[in-house]
């Protein structure tokens, strides 16, 4: 039996965090017939320092007319706190139905690859601004080649200053798509994107044709890299001043003449072969 003055608590508290400064807040009213019910009290409390911000727990009075559900605004980013919501009514106020949440995070900075090779790309990033609050940075890798394709990075400092770390393993020449983004216990920011390709290997046995060597003209051929490696063309490149390299695309013979670029008799040319992957 329910005693007279026992107001009945909310049901099914939810929040949904629409941003790293909004959230929805909605409730339920107990089955139990409540007799003159005045309206809601809300609390709102930080579960930890805001240092941005200063953020200190405040309550907000909710009248029965208010409709739900109710917008909770100006957040910190990437913040955890615990709302309770109580029923008024008669003076009464019924106990506190709670829960915790953390809002989302801000997104990092721009970032680079700022060394590259055939199998590694090493990036650096900047942190958010504002850098709100968070624990730790994701960074992935697709297609998931590497060692380790998803990678959790601490945050060190705070104020957080620029981060960096690899992906080892890769496909010389691929193109990869890097995702960069914050973590702020289980809520993740959206993230910073960009492509970035490995270097190509290089072809092997570059090398001329002696039977059609001319005092004017002659012939190069190379086989294709060894070992596994993404490429569209090759570039052949002869060392004189004014002379634009020649294309090859990548299914095509691999042999260029080199007959029309003004060759000297006598002359010793040096000849560069390289794989182009992309742009």
């Amino acid at each position: 039996m329910v005693g007279a003055n026992f107001v009945p608590p909310v049901e099914d508290l939810q929040v949904q965090v629409l941003s790293g400064k909004q959230i929805e807040l909605e409730w339920k009213i107990a089955d139990i017939i409540i007799p003159n019910i005045d309206g809601y009290k809300v609390t709102v409390v930080p579960k930890e320092p805001m240092a941005e911000h200063d953020f200190r727990p405040y309550q907000l009075d909710v009248s029965i007319n208010d409709r739900l559900p109710l917008s909770i605004r100006n957040l910190t980013a990437g913040g955890t706190y615990e709302i309770s919501v109580s029923v008024i009514s008669n003076g009464r106020q019924s106990r506190n139905e709670s829960v915790t949440f953390t809002t989302k995070p801000n997104t990092p900075g721009r970032f680079i690859v700022w060394f590259r090779n055939e199998t590694t790309l090493l990036v650096l990033w900047q942190p958010p601004y504002p850098s709100g609050i968070f624990d730790q940075y994701k960074v992935s890798i697709f297609p998931q080649d590497a060692h380790q394709s998803i990678l959790f990075v601490k945050k060190e400092s705070d104020p957080p200053g620029p981060v960096q770390t690899s992906f080892d393993g890769l496909i010389p020449g691929r193109i990869y798509n890097i995702t960069v983004q914050t973590v702020s216990r289980n809520q993740i920011s959206d993230p910073t994107e960009a492509q970035y390709r490995t270097v190509p290997l290089s072809p092997s046995n570059l090398s001329f044709n002696r039977a059609t060597v001319t005092s004017s003209s002659f012939d190069v051929i190379w086989d294709p890299p060894v070992g596994e490696c993404e490429f569209d063309r090759y570039q052949i490149s002869i060392g004189l001043k004014n002379v634009s390299p020649k294309m090859v695309f990548k299914d095509d013979p691999r042999i260029v003449r080199f007959s029309d670029e003004g060759l000297q008799p006598g002359e010793t040319y040096e000849v560069t072969v390289k794989t182009v992957s992309g742009n």
